[in-house]
């Protein structure tokens, strides 16, 4: 009985110990699958992780090629739709091309299941001009005479004067100490229908359809309101950084010594730009002169009789300009315009401080007129969309009609519209 008891004890002590040992293996076990499934739950990842590094790496291939080549097509005039598709390894990118005023807008995505990576290039054409004003002049001021007048806004940094059919009908502003003048009671009209305002240290003689800001006035239809101090002169929008880079786009394209005389057989229809001219360059009666660039001529341009001068019609709906060094001369029947699509202009431009450094007389015309050095004059029914002079004199039924497309004007860098110029070019989210 005793050696009974002794060997029941004995197994319990080998039972629990086997428990245990039991218990050991089975949490190395379980331990173990742990560790294992956290392995391959690991390399499961890594291994997806290089996947998906892959594919977008791929897409951002896809992405960049579409928009290559969008751009490519772009700057060569190969054919380019609205959209321009690349495909590289399975994925796909596809670029969106959206003209904007400044140029082109490219956006391009690639895609590969259910990834993707975008990128986007701007590309400018040109120079960016903001023409707020229907007439703008330097401290020599504006005369308007002879049935002359402004549709739009003017702005001028010295005096404002009229006679008694001179009109604006937006508003006229003259800086600083400078006056606007109307040669008797209500003469000078300025505004319409309610809207357009007088504003200038003193104004005399004005019947103005909006308000009439002034420190001291009389003759006019209205009272002077006092509450706004005298208006500050303003720059011209034109730089002499923009007139410097419009001057080498032109030489860019070649050099002409001499004189350029167009309009006597054989030479009456032309086309030129860009290029700087060395002499003059003369558009007579007859003569047709087509501009596929900037022209810098550094001696006078004369545009006679019926002679026509426009810009080439791969403008498009932008700008272009012929600056001169010396005067310009528009002469009655004589046509200046743009491209022939709604909002492109054409700009003559001299640097010329002479008191005839542009000269209008008749003539219907798409045009920008600029001579900030100098004085501007235009007679004989005349019509422009946009001057600004040092001084400017409107007379004999001349207008000025401003068009809201002036207050964002581009002008082309001289060679073509093609030659665009990359503004940004990025990732994006």
């Amino acid at each position: 009985m005793q050696n009974s008891k002794i060997k029941t004890a004995g197994n319990k002590k080998l039972s629990q110990k086997g428990q245990a040992l039991l218990a050991g293996l089975l949490l190395f076990a379980a331990g173990t699958g742990v560790l294992l499934s956290g392995l391959g739950y690991a390399q499961t990842k890594d291994v997806n992780d290089v996947r998906v590094s892959s594919i977008s790496k791929q897409n951002f291939f896809s992405s960049e090629s579409a928009l290559e080549d969008s751009v490519y097509r772009l700057k060569t005039s190969n054919p380019l739709g609205a959209t321009d598709n690349v495909s590289i390894a399975g994925s796909q990118g596809t670029a969106s091309v959206t003209t904007t005023s400044g140029g082109e807008q490219i956006t391009s995505l690639g895609t590969n299941n259910n990834y993707e990576r975008n990128t986007a290039v701007t590309l400018s054409m040109g120079q960016n001009v903001l023409f707020n004003y229907g007439m703008q002049a330097g401290t020599g001021g504006i005369s308007l005479k002879g049935g002359s007048g402004v549709y739009g806004n003017v702005y001028a940094n010295g005096p404002i004067t009229s006679d008694w059919s001179g009109f604006v009908t937006g508003t006229a502003v003259a800086a600083s100490t400078a006056s606007i003048t109307g040669p008797g009671q209500n003469s000078f009209n300025i505004g319409k229908s309610g809207v357009g305002d007088a504003y200038a240290h003193k104004i005399v003689g004005v019947n103005v359809a909006g308000n009439l800001y002034c420190q001291t006035g009389s003759l006019s239809n209205k009272s002077c309101d006092t509450s706004r101090a005298d208006p500050a002169s303003q720059n011209f929008p034109v730089s002499q950084a923009d007139i410097s880079q419009w001057e080498s786009d032109g030489a860019s394209g070649g050099i002409i010594d001499g004189d350029e005389d167009i309009g006597t057989d054989p030479n009456t229809d032309v086309t030129l730009g860009p290029e700087e001219i060395n002499g003059n360059l003369i558009v007579n009666s007859g003569g047709t002169l087509t501009v596929s660039g900037t022209l810098y001529v550094t001696g006078n341009v004369d545009i006679t009789g019926d002679a026509v001068v426009n810009l080439s019609p791969s403008y498009g709906s932008h700008d272009g300009l012929i600056i001169a060094n010396g005067t310009i001369t528009v002469d009655t029947g004589s046509s200046v315009s743009g491209s022939g699509t709604d909002g492109s202009y054409m700009m003559l431009l001299t640097t010329s401080a002479s008191n005839n450094a542009i000269s209008i007389s008749g003539g219907s015309s798409a045009v920008i007129v600029n001579a900030q050095n100098g004085t501007v004059n235009i007679t004989g029914g005349a019509s422009a969309q946009e001057v600004e002079g040092y001084q400017i004199n409107l007379s004999g039924g001349s207008s000025i009609t401003y068009q809201n497309g002036l207050a964002n004007t581009i002008f082309l860098n001289g060679i073509s519209p093609e030659s665009y110029s990359i503004s940004s070019w990025q990732e994006t989210p």
